[in-house]
């Protein structure tokens, strides 16, 4: 009966030290982030760059006879650099999170693995 149980964890590790291998590419992080969130991440982006230009240019060369509202350009580029980041931040984490997973699997596995020969040599010791 100890020998299996011993036996039991033993390959209980090396399963998920073997399933830690393959993880990666069983769950890939991109399966949640959808083309709107891609195409919108873009929009801020490329929406960001052009303003920070506009911003730099009206305050390099003041005009008089118009041109952007600077204040309202200012707010305008911090709410698209809070959203920037927050989209990126988002990006991140679901880029992340497989390689996390396995990790976990990865050290729980050896963990296990570690375990049971232990129980193997304590088994056989006590034969």
């Amino acid at each position: 009966m100890k020998s299996a149980v011993v036996f039991g964890v033993l390959g209980l590790g090396i399963l998920l030290l073997v399933a830690s291998g393959v993880w990666s590419a069983l769950q890939p992080g991109t399966s949640s982030w959808t083309n709107e969130k891609d195409q919108q991440l873009s929009k801020v982006s490329d929406k960001m760059h052009l303003l920070t230009a506009k911003i730099a240019s009206a305050e390099s060369h003041p005009s008089m006879h118009g041109g952007p509202d600077l204040p309202k350009a200012k707010e305008e580029l911090k709410s698209l650099v809070e959203e920037n980041m927050r989209l990126t931040n988002e990006f991140m984490g679901i880029q992340s999170r497989p390689r996390t997973m396995s990790k976990v699997m990865k050290w729980s596995g050896i963990s296990l693995m570690l375990v049971g020969i232990a129980g193997w040599y304590a088994v056989n010791q006590s034969n």
